[in-house]
């Protein structure tokens, strides 16, 4: 009897003891589960690539750009989204669906002409109905990959192809759709292996249990875990549907390994190994990626090939004997290629130094939770074309200037470095940003965060400040008309006598204002801003986005302040767009995986130029690289709206250019990290690689943006300044900002009678 109570009682607590086990692992699925998912890091991705008719892409270019986005050649007339088909003059593709600004974009077949570099025509297959604008599909830059080290790139199950779904269940857990978590058969398979074999080798796990493995239970192979995993599946799958739980396991399953990056899930697995989204995935794919999961260490296509091909097809068996497939679709995958992609995820590694300032934004904008877990979809400005080029034309001028053996000895073994800055001056979008000759071989991103002398760069602003000045009536005011005189000078400054000379150590006497910027002559620029006033002119510039606390020194008119790349983009845009300034955007939106929840980055910009000013300034530095310091860009052939600017600093030390087009502006900067002299000026070392690059994005023949409505064009005679007559040899024509303009006639050559003029009529 005694014994027969305490079996009673040893039963009863072994009752009480699975109930509260039972219910508490009940309560850590209710409580824990969802909180130990992996979460959805945030992805960047480039701006989608826009084309219409007259773009200037050439076949080839168009087919090397469609690779980095993952499409791939198709082997059929009838292509599949996200693939293509060149022919001579001819690329035939099919466009992938994506989500842009919280909407989706529909993917199409089109048909792309070509005559040389540039598209001829586009039409939309197969009706052949032509099209003005065709969009392809941002391209993946990188992931905000967290603290776990993980790739991951989730996906809802409804967006998967069925044949991924169909390999996966086949191979995995076939019964899947009829069970409750568990699968007796399965696990007295397993049982019987692992009890010959003496240690667990066969897990029998159903996929309900292999979630729970991933997300809350110990990997290791033990007796202890699998009864765990025994008593939570049914229980799972009482809280959970069975898509759910399908869902969660295709985005949870560990698939293979990228450095000390873990690839998890198959929308990552997809874009690792195939370069493209999962949904675009074709049967050879999906059977490959479904074998993975057994060891993605031993079928891992780039280093097991064979292996890969085999699994593969020993998958693709399996679906037809399971019903999902014909014998003929299984040899026909398994006659195909791999098709392995040529990106591996590396994002573009050409943006590092623009991706890096998209981070340092987007933290200080969301934080580093909702980046690392919140799946944000990041769409930046970054145009991907211009970042490539800009990289690659940087690096190759900087080469080019060292193979000169004079240039060699003055910047040593530290050899020459540069900066890039592209960007619309009108959105603010930066297209492009090269921080370091070798982008990824340093942190340092001296396109942002190097401020240096930005020598003659600074005088067009100089002459801003003036023409302002005479339209409102103040002291130094400046109109083209006015007359310079570039003579020596010598300053008493507080605690020395400053001489400022030219960078030709010559004097040209008097000189007309256009001739003075163009050519960037020291003397007049220095007195014109002691006419304006320094403070007037440093509080401009600061407005129009040079850094605050500027010199308030006669030398800042020759450059003695200091400025990033970045900013300089941002200051000579108010120049090229008639006085508004932009603030600088690197990303446009973001939205949630689904396309929710959209943030969008507006343009924005504020007037601080008056519009006449700003417009005539540009107009000179379009004399610039007409005749100016920066002829050789009109050498080179570049002509139409074009304006720009060379700069150089004391001794030499840093050579800038800046130029704009219609829709388009570029900075280069050239010098030494140690600040050495480099012996080039901005004409000799950034003018050739902003030039290549300009040329190599697009000639762009366009015109000017239209003159402000305060503008006034007159005839003058320079020599009086006075309005010109048909007597006057020599005549000037000019802008002038309403109310500056000459109004008498020119004194020396009137057209007046004797008798007039005697009677003073």
């Amino acid at each position: 009897m005694w014994r027969r109570r305490w079996l009673f009682r040893l039963a009863g607590f072994l009752l009480v003891a699975g109930l509260a086990w039972v219910g508490i692992s009940y309560l850590q699925i209710v409580f824990t589960f969802h909180e130990r998912l992996g979460g959805a890091p945030s992805q960047l991705y480039s701006a989608p690539l826009v084309l219409r008719p007259g773009s200037a892409w050439s076949a080839a270019e168009l087919v090397d750009e469609l690779r980095s986005r993952g499409y791939t050649a198709g082997a059929e007339s009838r292509l599949r989204p996200g693939e293509y088909l060149w022919e001579g003059e001819s690329v035939d593709l099919s466009l992938r669906a994506f989500l842009y600004r919280g909407g989706q974009v529909k993917g199409y077949p089109a048909r792309l002409d070509f005559s040389g570099r540039s598209v001829s025509g586009m039409v939309l297959l197969p009706g052949g109905e032509p099209l003005d604008l065709l969009m392809v599909e941002p391209r993946s830059l990188g992931i905000f990959h967290g603290r776990r080290n993980q790739l991951r790139e989730p996906i809802r199950l409804q967006e998967l192809p069925e044949h991924l779904i169909a390999a996966v269940l086949e191979v995995e857990d076939r019964r899947f759709r009829t069970h409750r978590g568990l699968d007796p058969r399965g696990i007295g398979r397993a049982l019987w292996e692992d009890l010959w074999a003496g240690r667990v080798e066969q897990g029998g796990s159903t996929i309900t249990q292999q979630v729970l493995k991933n997300v809350m239970l110990d990997p290791q192979r033990r007796w202890g875990r699998k009864l765990r995993e025994m008593i939570m599946a049914p229980l799972l799958e009482t809280l959970l549907e069975k898509d759910e739980i399908l869902e969660i396991y295709l985005n949870e399953i560990y698939l293979g390994q990228k450095g000390s990056f873990s690839v998890v899930g198959m929308g990552a697995a997809a874009r690792y190994y195939f370069g493209r989204p999962a949904a675009d995935l074709d049967l050879g794919q999906s059977a490959l990626l479904a074998g993975l999961i057994r060891s993605p260490g031993t079928y891992n296509p780039w280093r097991h090939p064979r292996a890969a091909r085999v699994r593969r097809d020993h998958v693709l068996q399996m679906m037809v004997r399971g019903g999902h497939l014909d014998a003929a679709a299984a040899e026909a995958a398994g006659a195909r290629p791999l098709h392995l992609s040529d990106t591996t995820l590396e994002g573009m590694p050409e943006a590092a130094a623009f991706l890096e300032v998209v981070r340092r934004q987007m933290v200080n904008a969301f934080g580093l939770e909702a980046l690392e877990h919140g799946g944000l979809r990041i769409l930046t400005t970054l145009d991907t074309r211009a970042q490539r080029l800009a990289t690659r034309i940087l690096d190759r001028g900087l080469r080019r200037l060292e193979a000169d053996g004079a240039v060699a000895r003055q910047v040593g073994e530290g050899g020459l470095q540069g900066a890039v800055v592209v960007m619309d001056p009108g959105s603010g979008a930066v297209l492009a940003l090269v921080g370091d000759r070798k982008p990824g071989r340093g942190r340092f991103n001296r396109a942002v965060d190097a401020r240096r002398p930005v020598g003659s760069l600074f005088k067009p602003f100089v002459y801003l400040a003036a023409f302002q000045a005479a339209a409102n009536g103040q002291d130094g005011g400046l109109t083209m008309a006015s007359g310079l005189v570039d003579e020596a000078l010598e300053l008493d400054l507080d605690d020395h006598v400053w001489r400022p000379v030219n960078s030709d150590g010559r004097f040209r006497g008097e000189v007309s204002v256009r001739r003075a910027l163009a050519d960037s002559i020291n003397i007049p620029a220095v007195k014109v801003a002691l006419g304006v006033g320094i403070p007037v002119i440093t509080r401009l510039a600061e407005a129009c986005g040079f850094p605050a606390g500027l010199p308030r020194v006669p030398a800042v008119a020759l450059g003695a302040a200091e400025a990033s790349p970045l900013e300089v983009a941002v200051a000579y845009s108010v120049l090229a767009m008639g006085g508004h300034r932009p603030t600088p955007r690197f990303w446009t939106s973001t939205m949630a995986a689904d396309g929710g929840r959209l943030t969008l980055n507006e343009v924005r910009q504020v007037v601080v130029a008056d519009p006449a000013a700003a417009f005539i300034v540009s107009d000179i530095l379009a004399e610039v690289v007409r005749s100016g310091t920066g002829r050789r860009v009109a050498a080179a052939g570049l002509t139409g709206a074009v304006a720009g600017k060379t700069g150089t600093t004391n001794r030499r030390r840093d050579a800038w250019f800046v130029g704009y087009v219609p829709g388009l502006l570029a900075v280069v900067w050239v010098g030494a990290d140690d600040n050495r002299p480099v012996g080039l000026t901005g004409s000799q070392a950034a003018l050739p690689i902003w030039l290549e690059l300009v040329q190599s994005l697009k000639p762009f023949p366009g015109d000017a943006s239209p003159p402000a409505e305060s503008l006034l064009r007159v005839r003058y005679d320079p020599e009086t300044g006075g309005v010109a007559t048909k007597n006057c040899p020599r005549v000037a024509e000019e802008w002038f900002m309403a109310g500056t303009e000459p109004e008498d006639e020119c004194p020396l050559h009137s057209r007046r009678s004797f008798w007039q003029r005697l009677l003073g009529r």
